[in-house]
């Protein structure tokens, strides 16, 4: 790389520190929240968060689409609007978290919560 040992030491200690962030992550913040696919953001353990305020689940509204679309790498999630997919998923599309290619994303809307 063209460093010297000792300042190749001194910025392996700094990115440290910092966790080995990226610079996106840095810029962006990295997306730890998950959702259920009603939208309901998920604790740790896969349950939600705040049942008090949760979207409820009605059988009637399961016939609906979602929009749910989760990156099967990093678990980045993307609410689209019905109709809307072309729009978020053009052939320029990467995910926002890892990089990850579009056929990377997977519809929530038929998978268990």
């Amino acid at each position: 790389m063209g460093i010297d040992r000792a300042t190749a030491e001194r910025i392996f200690a700094e990115e440290q520190k910092e966790g080995f962030v990226s610079a996106r992550e840095v810029m962006y913040g990295g997306q730890t929240s998950k959702y259920d696919k009603k939208g309901n953001l998920l604790d740790k353990e896969g349950k939600v968060a705040d049942p008090e305020n949760a979207i409820p689940d009605d059988d009637e509204d399961d016939a609906a689409v979602s929009g749910v679309h989760e990156c099967s790498q990093c678990g980045y999630t993307l609410f689209v609007a019905k109709g809307r997919e072309s729009k978020f998923f053009g052939e320029s599309f990467s995910c926002p978290e890892c990089g990850a290619q579009k056929d990377k994303f997977e519809a929530r809307d038929d998978m268990d919560e």
